[in-house]
């Protein structure tokens, strides 16, 4: 949706708010089992992407939210496995969608850090689930509060929209300065198994 869209007399809010009930992302038994080269990757990417309006930054393709150049980057620093024969698996797609949606709000150092957190204590299946179920219904949780704050009184339809997009903006940043912060610690924080491990070794 661009600005001019939101400017627009006939701009409907409320349906903005639906469409974030309608957010999906596959879950592990929904990717494919054969693994793809980079292009078909690229494809999929932009199709699960494209459920919620993530497939482009910006709206523009110079600015999408995923390409080889960055899947390449990736894989370099460690923050996703190698492709297998120049294959992606399963596992590669998870890493993928969970990056492509957090990095949204998140740097990718700091997504690489909850992933190889999370890795720790379940398998990546299980992470992508876990990770999709808890993203989703906090985006049914978020279409309610943000029309809970949506009501606004003011003679002007444009300033009216500018304090909704404000008080969004607000809510949307407290939720990335908690997130940051969280994820931050858990890098701080060496596993039980590890520590125990030491324990006996002494």
């Amino acid at each position: 949706m661009s600005l001019g869209d939101f400017m627009n007399e006939n701009f409907d809010i409320n349906s903005v708010f639906d469409n974030l009930t309608d957010v999906k992302f596959p879950r592990w038994n929904d990717l494919p089992e054969l693994d793809l080269y980079m292009d078909q990757v690229l494809v999929l990417m932009d199709k699960y992407l494209c459920r919620a309006n993530l497939d482009k930054a910006t709206g523009s393709d110079e600015d999408s939210i995923i390409t080889s150049s960055m899947v390449n980057n990736y894989v370099k620093k460690e923050y996703m496995p190698a492709p297998v024969k120049k294959k992606y698996g399963k596992e590669h797609i998870a890493h993928l969608i969970i990056i492509c949606i957090m990095k949204q709000s998140l740097p990718i150092p700091v997504i690489d850090t909850f992933i190889k957190s999370m890795l720790e204590i379940m398998p990546i299946n299980e992470l992508l689930d876990t990770f999709i179920e808890t993203y989703e219904q906090s985006f049914i949780a978020a279409a309610d509060r943000l029309k809970e704050i949506s009501v606004v009184s003011s003679d002007d339809e444009r300033a009216r929209r500018a304090i909704i997009a404000t008080r969004a903006t607000a809510l949307s940043n407290s939720g990335i300065i908690v997130a940051d912060t969280i994820f931050k610690s858990l890098k701080s924080e060496e596993p039980v198994e590890k520590k125990k491990k030491s324990k006996d070794e002494d």
